[in-house]
């Protein structure tokens, strides 16, 4: 009788650790939710694309940098190798660009419903908006 007095407590235990968990987990889930639709709604005109293991996107930051592009220019920046809905919403932009996903890399400028692509075209935007 004490072996399933004991078995019943430690099963009631289990049921609620679980109940705690799933309410844990739908209440995050929640969270992300509003996040990705916050992301989707950028309605910055100019949104720089990168990832953050990129190196030709660690030069063109230095680059930024250098040249104060921050400071000059608004701009929003999403990083996509970390984030999917930063990486859907660059799909997004892209397409609009008619630019295939297979064409498509970081770093990846939008600026006013025109497509930038690789290192070398978004530093000359930046450089241009800048003089």
């Amino acid at each position: 009788m004490n072996r399933k007095k004991y078995l019943i407590i430690f099963l009631i235990a289990i049921l609620t650790l679980i109940i705690i968990g799933v309410y844990a987990l739908n209440r995050n889930n929640g969270i992300k939710q509003k996040k990705i639709s916050d992301v989707a709604k950028d309605n910055a005109s100019v949104i720089l694309f990168y990832g953050k293991e990129c190196p030709h996107c660690q030069k063109l930051e230095k680059h930024l940098s250098a040249i104060k592009a921050t400071e000059k220019i608004k701009f929003s920046q999403r990083e996509v190798f970390h984030n999917k809905a930063n990486a859907n919403l660059m799909v997004e932009k892209a397409k609009q660009c008619k630019i295939e996903i297979k064409e498509l890399g970081v770093p990846f400028l939008w600026a006013n419903g025109r497509c930038y692509l690789g290192e070398i075209e978004v530093s000359k935007f930046f450089d241009d908006k800048i003089k």
